[in-house]
């Protein structure tokens, strides 16, 4: 199945095709030809709708920026809240809530003293919002790993930026120990070919290290006998890290890189579409279902299962709600 799928994404092999449509009574051969045209005229259309499309993406990425500026400044505590925000966005959440069949009806969520959320002493802002937030995203958590959550904890800011040629994304970081960069930029240069779009380059900064904290690379130090000599040999490895996502250096063959920039498109695009316009509802873990919950699940359709067997139906418990973070819980 998979070996069918590749030789599908590498393009159509004309020859099978072909050879299939002379096999045709020649009456049946002309209305394919004319189905041919009007796929044709659809692709001729697609292009037209992609172009369209982007463009109004553009646009509206310019009117996202003020909400986009205002959650910046409230999560790194520029901002202070007020009372009437916090009631809207609490009047918002509730309206969204659907009530799962492990729920009471009538369980009402506690009350919220809105003027003490406000006047209430806690950090500066949402602490680590970024970092919780990819940590909640079922891609972006694979590509963190425990090296990188300092570093993600100062990431004050993600922003997307998009032009005819493609997007930037930019991380925006606080000062600190790891390395000098005020900002990240990973770029994408595309263009639409048959109503699709294809990735023509992919660029990521370079990151200024500070001396000893480069987490994408292991250090590693053996002792190295020579005669009677012996002396500490110092060796680098490459190491998993969230921040290799920025190395635009890797040589490789070009099938292997081709599948890295696939790769790494699918993730630009995951930030670009899902991560970056749905930051808060990541950091409050509302729309990826956890693994413990996955598991009750298939574990409760297994009880359902013994339970048919044996004909004596149990009561089932309540199940587990997924954990929230706890300022969320608060909203």
């Amino acid at each position: 199945m998979q070996e069918e799928l590749l030789k599908y994404m590498n393009g159509p092999n004309m020859e099978e095709p072909e050879k299939f449509l002379k096999g045709l009574p020649p009456k049946t051969l002309g209305r394919v030809r004319a189905l041919q045209g009007l796929e044709e005229d659809h692709s001729e259309m697609r292009v037209q709708f992609e172009a369209e499309l982007h463009k109004l993406k553009v646009k509206y990425a310019e009117l996202y920026k003020p909400l986009y500026d205002a959650r910046k400044q409230m999560v790194i505590g520029k901002y202070e809240v007020t009372p009437e925000q916090m009631k809207e966005g609490k009047e918002y959440m509730e309206a969204k809530m659907i009530d799962s069949e492990d729920e009471d009806e009538d369980d009402d969520p506690p009350p919220v003293d809105i003027e003490m959320k406000v006047t209430e002493k806690v950090k500066e802002g949402v602490p680590e919002f970024w970092l919780t937030s990819l940590e909640n995203h079922p891609l972006m958590k694979e590509m963190v790993e425990e090296c990188d959550r300092p570093i993600l904890a100062k990431l004050t800011d993600l922003v997307l930026e998009e032009d005819d040629g493609g997007f930037r994304l930019i991380f925006h970081f606080a000062e600190n120990d790891y390395f000098t960069n005020e900002t990240l930029i990973k770029t994408y240069h595309t263009e639409i070919d048959n109503g699709d779009y294809e990735v023509t380059d992919i660029l990521g900064d370079e990151i200024e290290w500070k001396e000893g904290k480069n987490v994408t690379v292991k250090i590693e130090k053996k002792k190295q006998k020579s005669g009677k000599t012996i002396r500490m040999v110092t060796k680098t490895k490459k190491q998993d890290s969230f921040f290799t996502f920025f190395d635009s250096s890797n040589e490789m063959s070009d099938e292997d890189e081709t599948e890295k920039k696939m790769e790494e498109f699918h993730i630009g695009c995951a930030i670009k579409d899902t991560l970056i316009p749905h930051a808060v509802e990541w950091y409050c873990n509302e729309l990826y279902e956890t693994d413990d919950e996955e598991e009750e699940e298939e574990e409760d359709f297994e009880d359902d299962d013994d339970e048919e067997e044996d004909a004596a139906p149990k009561k089932k418990g309540k199940g587990k709600k997924s954990e929230q973070n706890p300022e969320c819980k608060q909203q």
